[in-house]
This record gives structure tokens, sequence and C-alpha cells, in this order.
């Protein structure tokens, strides 16, 4: 294993060594769904997010004056092409891991679930060491930066605040904790607290240990609704979509709520305990 300066770029477990540079980010984003044919839950056409690609270039080994000691510069110096192969090869086999977090550094920290796409080395010659330039694209499919920090409200009526720059999909679970069953549950979300807003209704009635999960994600519309009885297994619940109706008066197409950029207001009920959870989105 060769031991690099380190650089606040990561992919999974991989930290980029210094010399690390992200070249371009491609933060275009387009959100399009389409209604539920009959709103009856039997089709369930996904929403898409246009995809982004990331650019990241780094240089592993160095030249200049040979200083066998020194770790100025890029990185360590390589002195062999064994060490800077073994380098390579380690990242290398860290990029084949399918979808991983990869992150800049920001603060707070934020991250975007990508996998590799390109990797490419060019050799460079120096005098008493070696050196390479890579250049990676890495494909996300979800064009945003998710704070890692997950957001929480558990007041309806409250404000619930995105602190970044593009949309994000809130996760809403509702518990019934104990006690009788609740009324049927609800969910109503104002963008931006503005007066447009997104309202779903659904007819359903939670008895003690029931758990209604609602996930407002686009790419997750196969399982956007999922019931777990108090003895049983996780369903999707779909169909519940047309019982008792969705309202959007926004005028777009989207079938669940979201939040934008800054404020937002919030209201639901139908449990005893129920939790809107979201990551604040950036477009960089």
């Amino acid at each position: 294993m060769t031991t690099l300066n380190q650089s606040y770029i990561s992919f999974g477990s991989y930290l980029f060594p210094i010399g690390a540079m992200v070249k371009n980010r491609d933060a275009s984003t387009e959100i399009d769904e389409t209604k539920m044919l009959g709103l009856d839950g039997a089709i369930a056409p996904p929403g898409v997010l246009g995809a982004q690609i990331i650019t990241v270039e780094i240089e592993i080994g160095g030249g200049g004056d040979f200083d066998p000691s020194s770790t100025v510069g890029h990185v360590t110096y390589l002195q062999s092409m064994d060490d800077l192969n073994n380098a390579l090869n380690e990242a290398f086999a860290a990029f084949e891991q399918d979808y991983q977090a990869l992150t800049l550094g920001y603060t707070p920290a934020r991250t975007i679930q990508a996998q590799k796409r390109k990797f490419n080395p060019a050799y460079l010659e120096g005098s008493a060491r070696r050196h390479a330039a890579v250049s990676m694209d890495f494909y996300a499919q979800d064009p945003r930066w998710l704070s890692v920090a997950a957001q929480t409200e558990t007041v309806s009526g409250s404000t619930c605040t995105n602190n970044g720059n593009m949309v994000s999909y809130p996760v809403i679970t509702y518990t019934q904790t104990g006690g009788g069953a609740s009324a049927p549950v609800s969910l109503k979300v104002f963008p931006g607290s503005g007066s447009p807003y997104i309202e779903l209704d659904l007819n359903i009635t939670l008895a003690s240990g029931d758990v209604l999960v609602i996930n407002c994600d686009p790419r997750q519309r196969s399982q956007g609704i999922m019931y777990t009885p108090s003895a049983g297994n996780p369903t999707p619940r779909l169909d519940l979509l047309g019982t008792m109706g969705i309202t959007n008066t926004i005028g777009n197409n989207a079938l669940f709520p979201y939040l934008l950029a800054g404020a937002n207001k919030a209201n639901f009920a139908g449990a005893n305990s129920i939790a809107l959870v979201w990551n604040d989105a950036y477009a960089l």
C-alpha cells in the first residue's frame, strides 16, 4: 500500500490524494412525473431526475528535485513504477464498488451517490520519480448533493427549512404507538411557504403498532407508500392514493409533496407519532 498525502475529496472509504480537482459538475435537474391512470395505484411511473456527470482529476506522484523524505507538493513522491502502479491499482479498486458516497469536504458535510464511469490514467516521466495524471468521470443518477445530517420535524403546521438550493423529498413515518385507532392519514405541504400546496389523503386508519411510511422521492414510486401492520411485514400500498385523492394546486405533475429551498410549511395527521425527515439538497 502506498501512503499519499490526503485531500478532502473522498469516494466511499477512499480518500483522494492532494492534487485532486473537481473539473466539472453538471448541476442540471429535471423532474418529470406522470399522473397514475385512474389514480388506483395499478401503474406507478417513476419520476425522472436529470443525472449528473462529475469529472475529477488527480495527480499521483510528482516531479522536481529528489528528496526521499519530502511530502511537499501534490502527494508523497513516488520513486518507482511499482509504487505508482500500486497507488493507481488501489484507487481503481476503490472505484469499482458500485454506488458510493462522493464527498467534496463541504461544511456542513454533503454527499452525492455516484459510481465510476471512466478511469483514464496518463503516465508522465520525471527525473527521479514517477507521476500519473488521472481523469475520471462519476455518474450520479440523482444530481443533488444531500446533507449528511438529516433534519426532522414532528409538529404539524411547523416550518421545515431546506437550507440547500434545490428541491428535497421528505420521508414521513406515521407510527401508532398505542391506544385506539387514529384518524385517516393526511399529508399537506406548502412548498416555499406559499399558498399552493400538494396534499395526500389516504383512506387508512392506523391501529396500535401500525406503521405507514410515505417516501416522496420520485425515484422510489414503487415503494412510495409502505404499510407495516403491528403483526406483519412491510407491504407497498400505492392503491391508497386513489381512495381519498391527491390535491395539487401548484400546477405541476408532482404526485407527492416536496420541499423547496428555504422555508416550507407541512401539516400532517393520522398517528400519535409522526416524523417528517429530509436532507438539505444542493446543486453544488
